[in-house]
This record gives C-alpha cells, structure tokens and sequence, in this order.
C-alpha cells in the first residue's frame, strides 16, 4: 500500500474543488437563465444596466481617490 504525498493530496483536493465550482457554477447560470425564461434581450438589457452600474461604481472610487465630490443617488423611476 502506497501513502500519497502531501503534493498529490492537495492536488487530488483541488481538482475535487474545482469540479464541485464548476458544478455549482453551472447551476447559477441555469438559474439566471431560467429567471429570464430564455429571453434573452431581457438578459442583455440587465447585463447593460450591472455594466453601467459598474461603470458608475468605479467612478466613484476614482473620484473618492482623487479627494472630488461626488453624490450618490438611488435608481431613476422608469417611465411608462
């Protein structure tokens, strides 16, 4: 009987943590998919608002790093 090495332990337990995120990653995507019932111009028009959201974000932190004034403000209502 031949004892594993301490190498091939941590590698042995790596690869099993990297099927387990891969699984878990797997199972949030069909979860975003199924919240927007295959539709996909809904999920691109959310992904455009996370990236402008993104975008605003960094902003700031640039702005906060550079000692400028900045307001945050709450989402605009949307019309219609």
């Amino acid at each position: 009987m031949r004892c594993s090495t301490a190498s091939e332990q941590r590698a042995r337990h790596w690869a099993e943590f990297k099927c387990q995120r891969e699984r878990e990653d797997q199972q949030r995507r069909n979860a975003v998919i199924a919240e927007f019932r295959n539709d996909l111009g809904a999920m691109a028009t959310e992904i455009l608002r996370y990236r402008h959201a993104v975008a605003q974000l960094t902003d700031a932190i640039s702005w906060t790093r550079a000692g400028a004034p900045f307001i945050a403000m709450g989402p605009r209502e949307q019309e219609g």
